[in-house]
């Protein structure tokens, strides 16, 4: 099995396995759902994979 793709906060550095409960989520009416940094509340984040 490969390993899981990491996300990477922009803002701080967090990372976390995507789909890891740490990650936030957030509604915006315009861009749909996104996905929050716990640590600094960046929604800057991308797929390291």
């Amino acid at each position: 099995m490969p390993p899981a793709s990491v996300i990477t906060c922009d803002g701080c550095g967090f990372e976390a396995p995507t789909g890891d409960d740490a990650w936030e989520r957030v509604a915006d009416p315009t861009l749909g759902t996104l996905t929050r940094c716990p640590a600094c509340g960046s929604t800057d984040v991308h797929n390291r994979g």
